[in-house]
């Protein structure tokens, strides 16, 4: 069975930063999250790695008490608990309760609970948090045009080894992309936004949902920087198997 419609649509291209925040959840007036967008809206993530699920499953159209409420959920809380030495399963979530109330997650439970609502949500997630953890927001946005380090490139060895895996593409196709993708010959060669703008190519890329504007762009580079690549169309306008 072929598709081009894996949904939802996965964009990390620019939203490293600091973004976007609802007053509802400001805290004294000083925001809190980090925010990263995710098929046009954002996933709003504390700085420890913590999500918020009440967000989460409202925009999937679930509810994070339903998702409480399941035994499978329930065994889960109290192995993790365990495996974390924590005595109450409460301490891995931290509520805010009154008007415009929501639930924070810890990283590990947060990625159950994505899986819940998307596989490929899920896996997202789990990236996300990786670099959160990492520290990679943090040298993402700031000096954005310092050299990138091999540790700023993980999050984009990540991304081109799943496309690989899930797509069926050769690495030397999806690697050269996603350089040509930001105008350089090597990933060595990039800044860290350059690293933030490859990654939300293949972001795209992994989901289906590369746009001609990205090819036009790939197009672009290609040329300025005097390279033909042929192997390039294999991964313009694919047909992906879906991985059962």
């Amino acid at each position: 069975m072929t598709t081009n419609n894996v949904n939802p649509v996965i964009n990390v291209g620019d939203a490293f930063a600091d973004c976007y925040l609802p007053r509802e959840l400001r805290d004294g007036g000083a925001a809190s999250f980090l925010s990263v967008e995710y098929d046009g809206q954002p996933v709003l993530f504390a700085r420890d790695g913590w999500i918020n699920g009440t967000h989460v499953t409202a925009r999937f159209g679930k509810h994070l008490d339903d998702w409480f409420r399941l035994a499978e959920t329930k065994a889960y809380l109290r192995a993790l608990a365990k495996a974390l030495n924590t005595a109450d399963v409460r301490d891995l979530r931290r509520t805010k309760r009154g008007r415009g109330g929501y639930t924070m997650l810890h990283p590990k439970l947060g990625v159950a609970l994505a899986r819940w609502c998307n596989v490929d949500f899920s896996v997202w997630c789990d990236l996300q948090i990786d670099r959160i953890l990492r520290g990679g927001f943090a040298s993402a946005t700031s000096n954005p045009n310092k050299r990138s380090s091999v540790s700023d490139r993980e999050p984009l060895l990540t991304i081109v080894a799943a496309c690989v895996a899930r797509l069926h593409l050769s690495f030397t196709a999806v690697y050269t992309g996603v350089n040509q993708f930001v105008g350089v010959a090597h990933a060595r060669d990039m800044t860290r936004y350059q690293v933030c703008e490859a990654v939300g190519f293949g972001g795209r890329l992994l989901a289906c949902a590369a746009t001609p504007e990205d090819y036009s762009r790939i197009d672009q580079n290609r040329t300025a920087l005097g390279r033909v690549n042929t192997q390039l169309s294999l991964f313009e306008g694919f047909e992906t198997e879906d991985a059962e």
